[in-house]
Formats: structure tokens, sequence, C-alpha cells
């Protein structure tokens, strides 16, 4: 675990046990021989984006053709061309987000990333649920206790929950953190302070105009003589 302090951190000692981590949802297609023509014709929506593969595509052209699209399109996914074997190809999503929230889905009933079309049928892309034959890793949040106390979030990059303090989630496990005040800074920025209270209060002395004696004037010069003090 990593943490980021700002100033008006609180102290203390915090116990911190990680039980799982946010990660994003990732799927995959069922493999295609690059010459096929499976994919010809079809349409696959992502949310409000359409993506329409030609009549006269390979699926080796067609899969790349829908990994562009992907990509370059607000759809809350990348997406890359895997080939799992001399062979074939699969098409890889993983939402571009971590969390629970960010998973994707085939109903528009369930919360999350929409996915419709006749290609998924052509891309044997029917079970994206935790545990379903296309899914390569299931999207999920951070869960983890500070002192006792239950917390979830969808990222692992933490902040709210120790004042002035950014927590940054890397593994699970257990770790006692100490939030202590910077002693020596705040002694160096006291002696500056002090330093610059010092000059600013110190006389001119020599410096100041009125207290130099003028070139080439003697005493007697600036005063005058006895005779003409009387």
């Amino acid at each position: 675990m990593k943490l980021k302090t700002a100033e008006g951190t609180s102290t203390g000692n915090y116990n911190i046990a990680v039980t799982q981590l946010a990660q994003s949802h990732s799927i995959k297609s069922k493999s295609l021989d690059p010459a096929g023509t499976t994919l010809q014709g079809t349409t696959l929506k992502i949310g409000s984006v359409e993506i329409t593969v030609g009549d006269e595509m390979t699926d080796g052209e067609a899969l790349e053709y829908i990994k562009n699209q992907i990509n370059s399109k607000d759809t809350g996914l990348t997406a890359a061309v895997v080939s799992d074997s001399d062979n074939s190809k699969v098409l890889v999503l993983t939402s571009k987000e971590t969390g629970a929230q960010n998973k994707m889905v085939l109903s528009s009933t369930d919360d999350g990333i929409l996915l419709e079309g006749t290609a998924l049928s052509a891309l044997d892309i029917t079970d994206i649920a935790d545990n379903g034959q296309n899914t390569i890793q299931k999207a999920q949040d951070a869960k983890f206790t500070v002192n006792g106390l239950l917390i979830t979030r969808s990222s692992n990059n933490i902040s709210g929950v120790i004042d002035g303090v950014t927590l940054e989630l890397v593994a699970a496990g257990s770790s006692q953190v100490t939030v202590a005040r910077d002693t020596d800074k705040i002694a160096e920025k006291s002696m500056l302070s002090s330093k610059r209270t010092t000059m600013s209060s110190t006389p001119c002395a020599t410096t100041c105009p009125s207290l130099q004696t003028p070139r080439n004037e003697s005493a007697a010069g600036r005063f005058g003589t006895e005779d003409d003090q009387q």
C-alpha cells in the first residue's frame, strides 16, 4: 500500500486490512479463423455506439475493425485482438474503469455497460457473469477496513477516509500506518521565520544616509569654529 499526504493531515495510528482490490471487467469471444466470414454484416452496439461489419470483411479484418472502432469512440471499453493460436484470434473487451458498477451486461434491465447486436452470437459472447464462460476477470470493488470499519470503493485510489491522506491499494493484506507531523520541517520553518524577523528589525547602521559624514567635511566644518559660535 502507498500513501500520499497533504497539509492538514490527521495524525494517528491506523490498522488497514485489504481483503480485495478493485478491478475491471474483462471478457473474451470464441476463437475465430482470421480467414472465416462469420462476422460479415453483423452489428455490435455498446451503449449508444453502433458498429457495423462490412459484407466483404474476413473475420480477421472484422476483429481489427471492431477493435479500432471501440478504442476510438466513447464506449467505456478498451478492445484488443489476441492470437490465441497460430490459426485463430479472439476479441478481448475490458472496461476502462474498475468497480462492480462498470461491468458489461447483456440485458438492459441490468446496471452496467450494455452490449447488444447480432455480432454477439457470432462472437459467441453469451455468458459474461462473474463465473461465465466468456469472463476472464470479473468486475469488483475494493474492500478494506480501517481500524475495523469496513469500506468499499470502486477504485484502488482512496481519499476521504483519513483526512489529508490518499491511499493507493496495491495488494491484499494488512498494514499498520502511523501518520505523524514532520517536526524537522516545522522547526526549520520556525528558524527561517525567526531569521526574517531579526533581519527586518536590525538598525540601518552605517547604511543610513543621515548618519554618514559627508566626504571631505570635517567636524569643525559641520559645527563651526569657536569664534563662529560666539
